[in-house]
């Protein structure tokens, strides 16, 4: 290898781990750094946080203890192009209509089941494109029609780095608003490669929007994200930190896991699906309540360091420890049928017993398979039903 591969090689591996406090963004990160999963393991627990529900978007049925729980109802392999590639999901209520991404044209698409057992869906293209935002993952909506999405790493805008935008779900084509902009701060341009704004939900009320890149930036503690809320009508903004995992596995080896999605249930709570993905172990997905305000407020701070206090959180379901006698095969490299990409969550309308039901969906990455050789991965809408929502 020639020197000058070596220095370049260095150089990568610095800008990914902590840099010191700089006065302009430093350059775009390839990838972030390595998490050590027994300090992980090890510093993580879960915390005690408590949810109580009330007013008009509340299902009558509670959890035993007071607390979200998380119940299997189904999960179906869904066909057809409208499935394909699928990220962020949001619950349009008016319409009765899930909304999903479709991240690689990117568009949104519709969705809906044939009945109340979810077991079938049905869906098809919206008429509404995003470009030229190239990398969304994030959607979530508000009452009358406007959409709200995340951009992962917008690469065509001046800055450059994750951004936050408006459309509309009566829209066609690409928007007109689709380039009004959420100002985001500046920090967040130190996001490392595809670990942007992955995650978005607009609280009950739809006043705030609580959105979160999916992995620590460059020169934050690693595992340590930053949760944004911004008050949609001040335009005021604040950040909390908010660490993932533990690691799935626990088994010495570093698994990057990330933030996935959020459903935003106010201001300051919210469900929390996190992810990760390993080629000996196929995918993790675990699904986290967390008391945002129990975290540090940590908009002024350029750097966080392993001091900073972290949101609380407790697990709510292990996908893992779903049914696994659910009519599915699991897919190549999966440990189990429900396993895959999971990207999107959001909350759906009550069901006939007073749960609320909570739908996932899956990206199946196919053009990273394709391109990188890597096992196929499964199409999944799934259904589970809450209780304390």
């Amino acid at each position: 290898m020639h020197v000058r591969h070596l220095v370049a090689l260095a150089a990568l591996a610095l800008a990914c781990s902590r840099p010191p406090p700089v006065t302009a963004p430093p350059p775009r990160p390839a990838r972030c750094a390595d998490v050590d999963p027994a300090r992980q393991c090890a510093a993580v627990a879960d915390s005690p946080v408590a949810w109580h529900c009330a007013g008009e978007g509340c299902c009558p049925a509670g959890a035993a203890d007071g607390a979200v729980s998380l119940d299997y109802v189904a999960v179906s392999e869904p066909v057809g192009d409208w499935s394909h590639m699928l990220s962020g999901l949001w619950y349009d209520r008016a319409r009765g209509t899930w909304l999903a991404l479709q991240d690689n044209a990117p568009a949104v698409v519709w969705m809906r089941p044939d009945d109340g057992t979810f077991t079938r869906w049905t869906g098809g293209p919206t008429g509404i494109a995003l470009a030229p935002h190239g990398s969304v993952e994030a959607l979530t909506g508000l009452v009358g029609g406007a959409l709200l999405v995340g951009d992962e790493d917008d690469l065509d805008a001046r800055p450059p780095g994750p951004h936050l935008f408006r459309t509309s779900a009566a829209d066609a084509g690409v928007s007109s608003l689709a380039g009004q902009r959420i100002e985001v701060p500046a920090h967040l341009r130190r996001a490392c490669d595809n670990s942007g704004f992955e995650a978005a939900s607009a609280a009950p009320g739809g006043r705030y929007l609580v959105a979160a890149v999916e992995r620590a930036l460059t020169g934050d503690e690693p595992g340590v994200v930053r949760v944004l809320v911004t008050d949609l009508a001040t335009g005021s903004q604040r950040e909390r930190a908010y660490r993932v995992g533990p690691d799935c596995w626990c088994d010495g080896v570093a698994t990057s896991v990330g933030v996935a999605e959020l459903v935003a249930l106010s201001s300051t709570h919210a469900l929390v699906l996190e992810r990760a993905w390993r080629r000996d172990r196929g995918s993790c997905a675990r699904i986290f309540l967390t008391d945002l305000a129990g975290g540090d407020d940590v908009t002024a701070l350029e750097h966080l360091d392993a001091s900073v206090r972290v949101a609380p959180k407790r697990l709510v379901l292990d996908l893992a420890t779903l049914p696994r006698d659910v009519g599915l095969t699991a897919a190549v490299g999966q440990t189990h049928p429900i396993l895959g990409n999971y990207e999107g969550m959001a909350l759906g309308p009550c069901m006939a017993d007073g749960r609320r039901a909570v739908v996932l969906v899956t990206d199946d990455n196919d053009d990273s398979v394709q391109r990188l050789h890597l096992p196929p991965q499964p199409r999944r809408v799934l259904t589970l039903g809450a209780r304390g929502l």
